[in-house]
């Protein structure tokens, strides 16, 4: 690890914050039964395909800049426009942290030692969602 590059760049925390609060926003929708624009159930979604070497380089990242262990990833689904629907869907991955102090799991959303010219997030999206990106054989699906 350490050597590979992560194939997106990160999703600057403003937009982190906005996108996820349209998401709850469109749960809310889902939850009171309101119908897509034509009419339609709104869809869900079943899965994301997440690439194992972006997750290795992340959690890399984040355990080299906190010092601290990384306890794993978090999965927050995203629409970028609050009047998007599922078929706009997209998650972000963060890395979490292990707190002593405080005993608990903590999101480590950005990069306390980031170059200057460097974006200091830590929250990426590297996602495939399913539909559309499904293994068409899985019970899962």
């Amino acid at each position: 690890m350490g050597k590979q590059q992560i194939s997106v760049t990160p999703i600057p925390i403003d937009t982190a914050i906005k996108e996820a609060a349209n998401w709850r926003a469109y749960c809310k929708k889902l939850i009171n039964g309101e119908k897509g624009r034509g009419g339609e159930d709104l869809p869900v979604i079943k899965a994301f395909f997440i690439p194992i070497s972006d997750l290795q380089e992340v959690l890399e990242l984040a355990k080299n800049d906190s010092g601290k262990e990384v306890a794993g990833m978090r999965i927050y689904f995203r629409l970028e426009k609050e009047e998007d629907d599922l078929a706009n869907i997209k998650a972000m991955v963060v890395p979490v942290i292990f707190e002593p102090d405080l005993l608990n799991l903590k999101d480590w959303i950005q990069l306390r030692h980031a170059a200057a010219d460097k974006d200091p997030s830590l929250v990426f999206d590297f996602t495939k969602p399913c539909p559309t990106e499904c293994d068409s054989m899985s019970p899962l699906t």
